[in-house]
């Protein structure tokens, strides 16, 4: 019925909705930077320079809010990983869609999946791991992002 009257079917398969997922993603980076001691105003500047969790506004980060945002958004896009690996999600594009379409992230942005993409995925690969360190739970890195640079692949192709 949805499909005859023209609106967009998104299936979330099992698990959930992929829109609960990323937020829960985030929300839980920046507990963890905050339990690291970087203040929630440093936080919330940096996401909303990087149009994470809104449309953001025009600036220019700092190196803090720089990296800050590198981090959440490294673990908004292994989320997405493991969201298309578990089934839950289709593809980058779709997950890229509903992180937008949420307001998780700006649509400037072109979603955590696009980012990771233009980030390239050997580096966003080797930053999970190191982060891993801290918070395996968040960062240990999806094999997705393995079998991906294998193929030389991107996530959005």
């Amino acid at each position: 019925f949805a499909r005859r009257i023209g609106w967009d079917v998104v299936p979330t398969g099992p698990g959930g909705a992929i829109a609960v997922h990323l937020a829960t993603a985030l929300a839980d980076a920046v507990a963890q930077l905050e339990a690291r001691g970087v203040t929630r105003a440093l936080v919330a500047q940096a996401l909303s320079l990087a149009g994470i969790a809104g449309e953001g506004r025009a600036g220019v980060a700092r190196q803090a809010e720089a990296a800050i945002a590198r981090r959440c958004l490294g673990a908004l896009a292994n989320a997405g990983a493991r969201l298309i690996e578990a089934g839950t999600a289709r593809d980058a594009l779709q997950v890229d869609a509903i992180a937008i379409a949420a307001g998780i992230t700006a649509r400037w942005t072109g979603g955590p999946m696009h980012q990771a993409d233009q980030r390239g995925l050997m580096v966003l690969r080797r930053d999970l791991r190191i982060w891993a360190v801290e918070a395996p739970a968040i960062y240990a890195p999806a094999p997705l992002f393995d079998r991906l640079i294998g193929q030389g692949a991107r996530l959005t192709d």
